[in-house]
């Protein structure tokens, strides 16, 4: 009997630390949950995401993580399911570059399938990107082509739809490695690790190569030529958003004002009016160009006011170019130079929250 009793007693000291382990792993939840929901309540309503902002970011993330998975298919534990629970409990994808690109992205595609179709204004003449497939300059033909290629290919998901950056791809490669190892637990050893790490190195190559067929290069490339020849900066501008194309739209202004296609992402997708329509009469825009350009973005986002961007168009235009030209200045600094300076914000921030408490 006194054997049956060490039993009972043995099971009932394993059920007692099973439980305080899971009162603890409990009370460690509600704090996460408490701290979360102080965060949310803390956000504005100006500043809060939509619901199909949120939905289209956590879509297009999987796509990109699964992107990742595909490429170190190889490595997945049978039966482990994806990587995405596993690095969201890890907090890896609480990362401002990737919230900023994600973001980025989902709205400039929200974006561009709102801007508003018009009826050209002469109907026998073919779409802006269109004309120049067969212009004599055969850089700038061969850059149309190459754009359209490129357009077509990030609508396709068969054909790798919507990539990430580089960096982030290559960012992305290395979470999900380190993902499936731990997936794999005591199934795996340093070969292991070693086979999966050349993996990544081999598929970081692979992007390399890749990389320069993303549309946002592509179309860089192709205002770069377009840049080189004779046509005007506001017309094409004008024309390219009059054909909903809203990435030539964004390489266009880039090149002209000389910055990154993210940071002319950013100025269009800024809802207040004031540093886009700096940034155009910077880079030569008249009045009648910004208006019809502010116009057209007012029309495919409703959260923009006409009337605000009436109100600044005639202030803008006072200014000289050269002053205009200052919004650009700072976008035109060393990106690391910007990272480390995000970095440091957000570093302070954190404190102050911290010190506050």
């Amino acid at each position: 009997m006194s054997g049956d009793f060490a039993d009972t007693r043995r099971d009932f000291l394993m059920g007692a630390e099973d439980l305080l382990r899971r009162a603890a792993a409990a009370e460690r939840r509600a704090r996460t949950a408490i701290a979360a929901a102080a965060q949310d309540f803390s956000v504005p309503d100006s500043l809060r995401l939509e619901e199909a902002t949120r939905n289209g970011m956590t879509a297009l993330l999987a796509q990109w993580i699964g992107a990742a998975e595909r490429q170190l298919a190889d490595f997945a534990t049978p039966g482990a399911g994806g990587t995405f629970p596993l690095l969201c409990a890890a907090g890896l994808l609480n990362d401002w570059a990737l919230t900023e690109a994600l973001i980025g992205q989902v709205r400039q595609d929200q974006l561009a399938k709102a801007l508003p179709h018009q009826a050209p204004r002469d109907p026998a003449q073919p779409s802006l990107l269109s004309r120049f497939v067969d212009h004599p300059a055969a850089t700038i033909a061969e850059a149309a082509r190459d754009l359209l290629y490129a357009a077509s290919c990030s609508e396709d998901p068969e054909a790798g739809g919507r990539r990430a950056p580089r960096h982030l791809q290559a960012r992305l490669l290395w979470w999900v490695a380190a993902a499936m190892r731990e997936q794999a637990g005591s199934r795996a050893d340093i070969a292991f690790d070693e086979a999966l790490c050349t993996a990544v190195r081999a598929a970081l190559v692979v992007l390399d190569a890749s990389s320069r067929g993303a549309v946002e290069p592509v179309a860089m490339r192709f205002a770069a030529a377009v840049g080189a020849s004779l046509h005007p900066v506001p017309y094409l501008l004008l024309e390219a958003l009059r054909d909903r194309r809203l990435v030539l739209f964004l390489a266009i202004l880039a090149h002209a004002a000389r910055i990154d296609y993210a940071d002319a992402r950013a100025l269009a997708l800024d809802r207040e009016p004031d540093r886009l329509l700096l940034a155009l009469h910077a880079v030569g825009v008249e009045r009648d160009g910004m208006a019809q350009i502010g116009f057209l973005l007012c029309d495919a986002d409703r959260h923009r006011d006409v009337a605000v961007l009436a109100d600044r168009l005639d202030a803008v235009v006072a200014l000289d170019r050269a002053d205009a030209a200052t919004v650009l200045a700072a976008l035109r600094l060393d990106p690391a130079y910007h990272a480390a300076r995000a970095a440091i914000r957000r570093g302070a921030m954190t404190g102050w929250v911290e010190g506050a408490r």
